[in-house]
């Protein structure tokens, strides 16, 4: 499949600070591809070099398979939607959305029909003539797409545009990309460091860490099967239990914790399990890993109930979905707590 822009051993720095080492990935055409990592781990910056806005101190960018080494970020086919979003408050919908074309002198005819298209697809007709300050949180990022699509730009990058929005607009907001996104047919290079948001909207994911990429693949790989100990804490609510590995099992405190066979592990090993995959009833049968304990914590959120509990000195964070007749535990409670070896993650003790 083509690609849209690749990065080939790409390093970044700033003085004696290293904000991104030695990176490199390709981005193919059409794709919503998202680079996911905690603050201050190099995504941003990335986003930056394709943009254009930095020069790589090392390693060379493509965007549609021309490098962009010295190339202008007003030359290059990308465009950015910042945070901040940076609407011009004194001009309508319309003329912010028509500003950029305007600036290239084209013929109005053909503004107000690539502008009228654009509205259509970020659904926001009949609003050509709204002032800014009368637009939503919604509205206003639905303009600044606009105004980003417009331009019909090869690539669009996206640094953490929905970070202002409260949390219901947030998650409306997503699925609007998506269809957008999906309508518009662009490439999409978007920064988070929400994994829900990453997971809810991307094709492929990149998380990154300490300015490295730590692993690339699906929101379905990425969270099933991470491939290093931050993947596995990063993605996803994970409980974390140090042992050792021998035959089979993980020996933890005096626990025996069965785990998928694997060759090639160190004795000293870090066992990851997912909230989710752990099960919490009073009777429990037919799960490879079954422990009494008594509830420590409950914490009930509307869908879902979380629970801590105490294995010999491990705390456990089991999440459960509220089914209709299913019981809700108490602090104190005595219950049973279980799961699959195939739900285990274990990886060597870095």
């Amino acid at each position: 499949m083509e690609t849209d822009v690749e990065l080939r051993d790409v390093t970044k720095k700033f003085e004696t600070v290293t904000a991104v080492d030695d990176v490199s990935f390709e981005v193919r055409k059409g794709e919503f591809f998202s680079l996911l990592g905690p603050s201050g781990c190099g995504k941003t910056t990335t986003l930056r070099m394709i943009a254009g806005f930095e020069e790589p101190t090392v390693g060379e960018i493509y965007v549609a398979g021309q490098p962009m080494r010295g190339v202008p970020a007003f030359k290059r086919p990308t465009n950015l939607v910042f945070q901040s979003l940076a609407l011009f408050p004194h001009l309508d919908v319309f003329g912010n959305i028509a500003f950029a074309l305007r600036i290239k002198k084209l013929p109005e005819a053909e503004i107000r029909k690539r502008v009228g298209d654009t509205l259509a697809v970020v659904e926001l007709v009949g609003l050509e003539r709204r002032k800014i300050r009368q637009l939503s949180g919604g509205q206003q990022q639905r303009v600044a797409i606009a105004r980003a699509l417009v331009n019909e730009p090869k690539v669009l990058l996206l640094d953490e545009p929905l970070g202002p929005l409260d949390l219901k607009l947030r998650i409306e907001m997503q699925k609007q990309l998506k269809r957008i996104q999906h309508e518009v047919k662009t490439t999409f290079i978007y920064v988070t460091h929400d994994q829900n948001e990453a997971m809810m909207m991307s094709d492929t994911i990149a998380v990154m860490n300490y300015g490295r990429i730590e692993q690339i693949g699906t929101p379905e790989e990425i969270y099933e099967n991470p491939l290093t100990s931050f993947v596995a804490r990063f993605v996803g609510q994970s409980n974390m239990i140090e042992g050792e590995y021998s035959d089979g099992f993980v020996v933890a405190q005096g626990l025996n914790i069965m785990v998928p066979v694997q060759q090639q592990l160190k004795s000293e090993v870090t066992l990851f399990v997912k909230s989710e995959k752990i099960a919490i009833a009073r009777r429990l049968e037919q799960l490879d890993n079954i422990f009494e304990t008594e509830v420590n914590e409950v914490r009930y959120n509307g869908p879902y109930t979380e629970y801590r509990v105490v294995l010999n000195r491990f705390f456990l964070n089991i999440v459960t979905p509220n089914l209709k007749g299913k019981e809700i535990f108490k602090v104190s409670d005595k219950v049973l707590v279980g799961w699959n070896k195939e739900d285990c993650i274990v990886m060597s003790k870095d």
